[in-house]
């Protein structure tokens, strides 16, 4: 129970300090990508001497580590754009509703079972997140508009079930699960280096004088955001490891409590309203987080 706290608690952590890096104008793209090298460095002294060349190489690995690094940073950043141009409401419904994923695909694939009860908590955790974060807005309706929010949807639902895999088949002991996160990381800050040196070669003019306070700046919101970013999914294989709950019941234990907490942290420190619908939506959540637990 104590690694399902600490992931919760982390990943709304990163939310937080994404609402920060609007308020002190920090670059998300930068920072996402100086995130990695953070998650990584931060798996090496985790990891201690667990770490060698060999286990970071190994061939079985990176077929999944690849993919899973290209697609930590792509959503990652899909999630800080689709906040920027269309609302944290939608953003957070795509990435929290991709819980549906991984529950098919452990039910279909792992052959894991679930009851009548724990359907039923599924169901209304899909309810509950959608009623949750339901805001009074009006917005664009075209296809292109919803475009990232979508793609972030696929994605989170693609990385559960990617970790939730490599836990089933390819990680047989405890000391593999930091290794493994380590490689997705170090996967994911080199596609992340490569993509800010094209963007620095085509901005290479607009760079002032100013230019070591803007790196120092966002290098240090990188840092910020990487350490507890590494530890958000290290302790989410310390929780599938822990086999406390099957991984279809896990993973929307996990998101349904970081949408609760999250509209939590959002009324009380940041002063965010909530509608009738909402509290809803959160009484809701607090009752499939109890069915599914069951």
């Amino acid at each position: 129970m104590l690694y399902i706290i600490l992931t919760i608690s982390i990943s709304v952590s990163l939310l937080i300090l994404f609402k920060y890096f609007d308020k002190y104008n920090i670059d998300s793209f930068f920072a996402i990508a100086i995130n990695y090298l953070a998650a990584t460095l931060t798996g090496i002294i985790v990891s201690g001497n667990s770490i060698d060349n060999n286990s970071i190489i190994q061939i079985n690995w990176l077929p999944y580590t690849i993919p899973l690094g290209l697609l930590f940073i792509l959503v990652f950043y899909g999630i800080s754009k689709t906040t920027q141009l269309i609302g944290i409401s939608i953003a957070a419904l795509a990435n929290k509703m991709s819980l549906a994923m991984p529950v098919l695909f452990s039910i279909l694939f792992l052959n894991q079972k679930v009851s009548i009860i724990n359907t039923t908590g599924i169901i209304l955790a899909l309810l509950a997140v959608y009623l949750t974060i339901k805001k009074d807005s009006k917005t664009q309706t075209k296809f292109s508009y919803y475009l990232l929010p979508i793609l972030v949807f696929f994605g989170s639902g693609l990385i559960d079930i990617g970790i939730n895999y490599a836990n089933s088949t390819i990680i047989t002991n405890p000391n593999e699960s930091s290794i493994f996160t380590f490689n997705i990381f170090m996967m994911a800050f080199a596609f992340g280096l490569i993509a800010l040196v094209i963007k620095f070669v085509k901005q290479k003019n607009e760079l002032n004088k100013n230019k070591l306070r803007y790196f120092g700046k966002h290098m240090l919101a990188g840092f910020a955001l990487g350490i507890p970013n590494y530890f958000s999914i290290y302790f989410i294989f310390k929780a599938l490891e822990s086999n406390i709950m099957q991984s279809a019941l896990l993973f929307p234990v996990l998101n349904i409590s970081n949408v609760l907490l999250s509209a939590i942290v959002g009324f009380t420190v940041f002063k965010e309203k909530l509608s009738v619908i909402n509290y809803i939506g959160l009484l809701l959540s607090i009752v499939s987080i109890i069915l599914i637990s069951l």
